[in-house]
């Protein structure tokens, strides 16, 4: 006879979870991630799992569909195909067997949840970690400094290269953090030494799965430190994230050390299993593994990479008014490339906010981006910046915004319709708002953007006061790869608001995307809403 199960509930919040779907999806659509994309999003505190996400370019795994691949990954199972008859040592594998073996490799791949059951090389969000070990030792101090000629020799291999080809010259601790130097890490990790690397590698969390109630957990691949493996040359590429892998699971684990003020936690997805009665069985409360970091470390961290978030390599992750903290990482996928003697890259991003008092941690990778760009400032930043944005929103956490920052606040549109045109013009001014009116009549009979939308302070309410003056357009010009100055000069022209999003008022900030398509015809005030990202930083 059949017996009645048991019902669960989840940490997952289900406003979350389609946040984070719809960007990373985005993310991945726009930048041509080969290899799909994971994220997960994490309360640090606690280890409560909000969102985790597994997309790929044309959709994610649907249940209904177990068997059926994407078109995006039948394009590669040719190449896959011959790669695998490259390296059969037998050589004896025919094209339909090849193919076969592709198509159940990929199948497997699809199956996996990336954020659990695939290690990557963290790359340089990792540096938080590094540098957090070094100040819990106590090896930085107010005249400690580090020197980046561009590369770093490193005994028993040559140089190892930095991002900036001129190098960064003399640093501050906190400098090589926000620059990402890689020659400045190798300063660190020589300082801190191989057995005091590992011992924190292991308190971080990394050397142990991370206990998530979920299936397929994977192990970290790490040096083998009993014979001798883990040598000057491993160090030095450990202390940036390379050459080890890890799960990203792990990773936004070992980010919530810093976030919660430096204790390791067990993440989780069940919340409570109850029976059909509603009676409980069992119930998950949140657990503390040990304190990795103290309080106080934990905190100048938060501060050095909400710094990054604002002027550093983080900027594309920065949400104005939400104190977020973050670092990118672009890591190289030596040995791991779809062709040989190709370049292939890992793009991520790695952050939590506010940075004084952290609700919510988020880490975002994208397996192999083949589109203009790969560094993970480019490709994960933005899209952690969308999902924090309304994320924050949701949480309700209270914006503080900067003097700078309240320039453009978006401001909610009243209601002016019945009003005559005077009273319209004062109401609207008190909101630091301008009018354009069109029509002859006395009273507003319509207005754009409608009652409630947001727009930025200063902003354009037209009203209309007849009929035939509500039947004006605008044409939507193309704000693509222009400095906010030029979009806001061209908005106004065009007789459209815009509502900016991103990196904008940066140095070399540039607008990516836009809300509504160019050359669309819009009623006179719509907004547009506009994206911006910063090229500066190559990390």
């Amino acid at each position: 006879e059949a017996q009645a199960g048991n019902n669960i509930t989840l940490t997952i919040d289900a406003r979350i979870q389609a946040i984070v779907e719809k960007y990373v999806t985005q993310a991945v659509n726009d930048n041509d991630v080969r290899h799909r994309a994971a994220a997960v999003a994490i309360n640090p505190k606690t280890g409560e799992i909000l969102a985790m996400a597994t997309c790929d370019k044309d959709g994610s795994y649907s249940l209904n569909q177990p068997f059926e691949l994407s078109p995006n990954v039948k394009e590669t199972l040719p190449a896959a195909a011959k790669v695998l008859m490259d390296t059969d040592p037998e050589k004896d594998l025919t094209q339909e067997q090849a193919m076969q073996q592709a198509e159940s490799n990929a199948l497997s791949a699809m199956w996996r949840n990336k954020a659990v059951s695939d290690v990557y090389y963290p790359g340089s969000v990792f540096k938080m970690v590094t540098a957090s070990m070094a100040l819990e030792e106590n090896l930085i101090t107010s005249s400690t400094g580090f020197y980046c000629s561009g590369e770093q020799k490193v005994p028993g291999y040559g140089n190892i290269s930095c991002h900036l080809s001129g190098g960064h010259g003399a640093q501050t601790f906190e400098e090589i953090i926000w620059h990402s130097c890689n020659p400045g890490f190798i300063q660190l990790g020589n300082m801190l030494g191989s057995r005091k690397f590992y011992e924190y590698y292991q308190a971080f969390g990394y050397s142990q799965r991370s206990g998530v109630d979920m299936p397929g957990e994977s192990d970290d691949i790490f040096f083998s430190v009993t014979d001798g493996e883990f040598n000057s040359v491993s160090l030095a590429t450990a202390s940036f994230g390379q050459n080890f892998g890890i799960t990203p699971i792990q990773m936004v684990t070992a980010a919530s050390v810093i976030a919660n003020g430096g204790n390791l936690v067990t993440p989780y997805v069940v919340k409570q299993i109850t029976d059909q009665d509603g009676n409980i069985i069992k119930t998950t409360e949140p657990k503390i593994k040990r304190q990795v970091i103290s309080a106080e470390v934990a905190a100048r961290m938060r501060d050095i990479l909400e710094e990054n978030a604002i002027s550093g390599g983080g900027k594309n992750g920065y949400v104005a008014g939400y104190r977020v903290a973050g670092k990118t990482g672009t890591t190289e996928k030596i040995g791991l490339s779809d062709v040989p003697g190709q370049k292939d890259y890992i793009s991520s991003y790695c952050g939590f906010a506010p940075a004084d008092d952290p609700q919510i941690a988020i880490l975002i990778m994208c397996d192999t981006p083949k589109g203009d760009n790969y560094y993970g400032s480019m490709v994960a930043a933005p899209a952690f910046a969308s999902i924090m944005a309304e994320v924050a929103q949701y949480l309700e956490i209270e914006p503080r915004y900067t003097a700078e920052e309240l320039e453009n606040v978006s401001i909610n549109v009243d209601s002016y319709i019945g009003l005559t045109v005077k009273d319209a013009r004062a109401k609207a001014k008190e909101k630091n708002l301008t009018v354009t009116v069109k029509g002859e009549g006395e009273k507003v009979l319509a207005q754009i953007p409608q009652t409630g939308s947001k727009i930025p302070s200063g902003g354009n309410v037209v009203l209309y006061t007849d009929t035939e003056s509500a039947a004006q357009t605008s044409t939507v010009p193309d704000f693509v790869g222009l400095t906010e100055d030029e979009v806001y000069a061209l908005a106004e022209s065009s007789g459209v608001n815009v509502s900016v999003t991103g990196l904008s008022g940066a140095d070399n900030s540039i607008s990516t995307e836009q809300s509504i398509v160019p050359g669309s015809k819009v009623n006179p005030g719509t907004v547009v809403t506009v994206k911006f990202v910063t090229s500066g930083y190559a990390d």
